[in-house]
């Protein structure tokens, strides 16, 4: 496992990112190599508009698992495909469960919350979404991945 300060800067690759606009941009998204003889893994450095294995911004994404874009509103043209959503729709409930083990193990081990709150049958999931709209994904993503953790691909 890599430690903190043990990620060497490799190179750059090139990443789409993709709109609900329809537009899409390519981003050079820095890759550091773990300098730990053990592990030599690769990571990318993703910005916080991208979900990780996701070509959609991580607002478009939101947007879609919190029902404010929709497949009715869909433009053939600009939108994600229907099968697209329902896919992201079924990523988060297979990581449900453990996004919320996840948030409240980091918030036990990194941020100094009473023991507590890992037996409390309190959503930090729920609590994250409704508290903070907008960036609710964005900042589950970031504890999750930042911490060494990562969440189950659904392709």
């Amino acid at each position: 496992m890599c430690q903190k300060g043990s990620l060497i800067f490799r190179d750059y690759c090139s990443r789409i990112i993709r709109y609900e606009d329809g537009t899409h941009e390519w981003l050079r998204i820095p890759r550091h190599q773990c300098g730990n003889d053990k592990c030599r893994r690769i990571h990318r450095m993703l910005p916080d508009i991208l979900t990780p294995f996701k070509h959609y911004n991580e607002e478009t994404i939101s947007g879609v698992l919190d029902g404010i874009v929709t497949p009715e509103d869909e433009d053939s043209e600009t939108c994600p495909s229907e099968d697209t959503m329902i896919r992201w729709h079924h990523w988060f409930i297979i990581n449900e469960f453990n996004i919320e083990g996840h948030m409240k193990s980091i918030g036990y081990r990194l941020l100094g919350f009473s023991e507590e709150l890992l037996e409390t049958g309190i959503s930090l999931l729920s609590h994250m979404r409704s508290s903070m709209p907008a960036s609710w994904l964005k900042t589950v993503m970031r504890y999750i991945y930042n911490s060494g953790n990562a969440l189950e691909a659904f392709y």
